[in-house]
């Protein structure tokens, strides 16, 4: 597969899964948690959010884009990471519409309990159409949970 191709597939994952996990990092770049969380507390990842539902632990997601700009480059259109500002960064991360519990799992990184676990977060839109199946999900407003990313961030 030459690069450019790589790039592509790559980015479309990353509209896919905006924010990453620690431990992807750690196993991206083999890294340990400590050297990673430097990365964010020096800048180096400059947008960084703390999805823990309480403050005895931390929950850092990182923006997709910033991790593999150290590996490619800078993405077209997207330019340096740094230099975007948080609107920017939350429609890199969420869609330009409401978002239902199940796109928020994917989103955040996280699983279905911890959704669940910052749903008091959120302002419901819709409440879910059933108990159980495939019309079980609640949806958030879109501008409930792009505020909440932007109290957690952590750069």
């Amino acid at each position: 597969m030459n690069p450019g191709a790589l790039k592509l597939v790559i980015t479309a994952n990353l509209k896919r899964h905006p924010l990453w996990k620690v431990k992807t990092i750690e196993d991206f770049f083999d890294l340990s948690r400590a050297q990673v969380m430097a990365k964010i507390e020096n800048g180096e990842f400059p947008w960084a959010f703390n999805i823990a539902t309480g403050a005895r632990r931390s929950e850092p997601r990182v923006l997709g884009y910033c991790v593999m700009k150290k590996t490619l480059g800078p993405f077209d259109g997207i330019g340096a990471t740094r230099n975007l500002e948080l609107p920017e960064v939350i429609n890199f991360i969420l869609p330009k519409r409401d978002i239902r519990s199940t796109e928020l799992k994917r989103l955040l990184s996280c699983d279905q309990k911890h959704v669940y676990n910052l749903a008091p977060n959120f302002t419901v839109t819709k409440k879910p159409a059933a108990k159980d199946g495939p019309h079980s999900f609640t949806v958030f407003s879109r501008a409930s949970v792009a505020r909440f990313l932007q109290k957690r961030r952590m750069a």
